[in-house]
């Protein structure tokens, strides 16, 4: 949990800086990217002391995707609409952090423990589809 806080925290203080440089749709479709990484390599670590990286690389692109999509949807909500927005955001984050362990739980118990990797690859696969068809290359916060 450190680890993937840490790697959040360090992406997340920089966002300021990297907006100015890379636009909020690539600065997704990296998050995506560090997501990729790191769930086709923690099936792959020899043991303990290697999860660290892929850890903090998860942790990082978490630190880019959260700020980064609470920012998009404030700037796509009109100012009457922003607290209903805003509220649908959290109760659909609360549904999946409530409903994503207990999904991925079965799938590994089922399946086998590296499944909830594949599955969480196939998961930012389709997420990154998502960002690539709705989110504007143009867009600016």
């Amino acid at each position: 949990m450190f680890f993937s806080s840490l790697g959040a925290i360090l992406t997340a203080s920089q966002l300021g800086r990297l907006y100015s440089r890379i636009s909020p749709r690539n600065l997704l479709l990296v998050s995506q990217g560090l997501y990729l990484v790191s769930l086709l390599s923690l099936p792959q670590v020899p043991d303990l002391a290697w999860t660290l990286f892929p850890i903090l690389l998860f942790g990082m692109g978490q630190g880019l995707n959260i700020p980064n999509v609470q920012a998009q949807l404030l700037d796509a909500a009109s100012a009457t609409q922003r607290a209903a927005v805003m509220s649908v955001n959290g109760m659909l984050l609360r549904l999946g952090q409530t409903l994503a362990p207990v999904s991925f739980s079965y799938v590994m118990v089922t399946f086998g423990i590296n499944w909830g990797f594949h599955l969480g690859v196939m998961l930012v696969c389709v997420l990154t589809l998502l960002v690539l068809a709705f989110v504007s290359s143009s867009s600016r916060i």
